[in-house]
């Protein structure tokens, strides 16, 4: 399956662990991150990077 950052409804993100390989870029180009981050702040949605995966840094719920 191939599923691009637009195909998403922004709010869907708000209940998901988001794991982003690049965060800043993911929050532009009007993707449903890019969206959302324009009425909530990236903390409530943004669970870490790939880094932070393979760190066993990242809060997973």
């Amino acid at each position: 399956m191939n599923l691009s950052l637009r195909d998403l409804h922004p709010e869907s993100l708000l209940d998901a662990n988001n794991i982003f390989d690049d965060v800043e870029h993911c929050l532009t180009a009007r993707t449903s991150p890019h969206l959302l981050s324009m009425t909530h702040p990236r903390e409530e949605f943004v669970t870490g990077t790939l880094a932070d995966v393979m760190d066993g840094d990242a809060q997973l719920s």
